[in-house]
């Protein structure tokens, strides 16, 4: 919400400053905020190898969208907000998108909370994490979330933007060892996917036109499509 001053013969005598005009300013309604209980932490894996917390939650209705998970960030985020399983929580829709935890109710541990453990190897492939700055990472190229991971963001629609190719489809490909990077995707054969359960005739020539469709993407989608750290 906007609140303007509606003369406009004073804008020019109230003025501006470099970033905005002072006879106007902007309002943002609170974020609505929910109560609700952690009930245990799962660790996902991203495409760069990145251990992400996440919180399974007490599903909330949070402004009509029913929230189960919470993403914590990094295991010091965890530390520094003392979050513990068991704890009872004020969680909001930073944005009003992504769910966040800003409180824990401390008082009102009854000591069935469980501290978080930091985790010391990759919970998909067991391979040993390696701390980088606040982050813990699995280092191994094969590790299947880890490849599904990348691939997915490689098809997803600010990068190749590959119609069709969603996590799920890319784990059943890696998981048939059809693929196991990127390049993979441009050799796939209709008659190695008609194969697997759930492809259909329509499903299987749709992602092959894609695919093909992706063969020639704009320079700057293609090098962000490459997950190259810090090249956004």
């Amino acid at each position: 919400m906007v609140v303007k001053v509606n003369n406009r013969s004073l804008h020019k005598e109230i003025g501006y400053t470099n970033k905005f005009p002072k006879w106007a300013c902007a309002y943002k309604f609170p974020a609505l905020e929910k109560v609700t209980t952690v009930k245990s932490i799962i660790n996902q894996v991203g495409k760069t190898g990145v251990i992400t917390p996440v919180a399974i939650i007490d599903p909330v209705d949070l402004g009509g969208a029913m929230v189960e998970r919470v993403t914590l960030h990094n295991f010091d985020n965890i530390k520094t907000k003392d979050i513990r399983i068991n704890d009872q929580v004020v969680i909001i829709r930073s944005g009003d998108v992504i769910p966040k935890i800003i409180q824990v109710f401390t008082d009102r541990r009854t000591g069935r909370e469980e501290v978080i453990k930091v985790p010391t190897i990759c919970p998909c492939c067991n391979s040993p994490l390696e701390q980088e700055n606040v982050y813990l990472k699995c280092t191994n190229n094969t590790c299947t979330d880890k490849v599904v991971a990348f691939i997915t963001d490689f098809a997803a629609k600010d990068n190749l933007n590959i119609v069709g190719l969603s996590e799920g489809i890319v784990r059943t490909l890696v998981d048939n060892e059809l693929i196991f990077n990127p390049a993979d995707l441009y050799l796939l054969k209709y008659e190695e996917l008609i194969k697997l359960p759930g492809f259909k005739d329509k499903k299987v020539t749709n992602l092959l036109t894609a695919i093909e469709k992706s063969k020639h993407p704009t320079m700057d989608r293609f090098i962000h499509s490459l997950g190259i750290s810090n090249v956004g």
